[in-house]
């Protein structure tokens, strides 16, 4: 396993390993909770993972906390909705909320 990039507050992740004899690389993100920040943070995000990624189809295992809501009716409180540009890394990488699909209808609090 051989560490690509890390930021100091640990909140981006990149790490490229060899899992079953394939070239694979993990990501953990950690976004941050303010709207503002969150647009600079996944635009970061993305231009990381284009500077160190150059396969045309890598095998990218990717989590993390994206601070992150598409349907407001399911929290209770609190909680942003995601705008286009942070909506990007997810439709790019099609990526999904594992626990959503699990929980399709469950309510929950999310802290402002």
């Amino acid at each position: 396993m051989k560490q690509l990039r890390c930021d100091i507050n640990g909140r981006f992740i990149l790490l490229e390993a060899i899992i079953q004899d394939v070239k694979s690389y993990l990501c953990n993100i950690y976004s941050l909770k303010s709207s503002k920040e969150q647009v600079d943070f996944f635009t970061n995000a993305k231009n990381l993972l284009q500077e160190n990624i150059s396969e045309t189809n890598p095998h990218i295992i990717l989590g993390g906390d994206f601070n992150m809501i598409f349907d407001t009716s399911l929290y209770c409180f609190g909680g942003r909705l995601c705008k286009n540009s942070q909506y990007d890394i997810i439709v790019e990488n099609n990526l999904v909320d594992i626990w959503r699909i699990r929980n399709v209808a469950k309510t929950i609090y999310m802290e402002k």
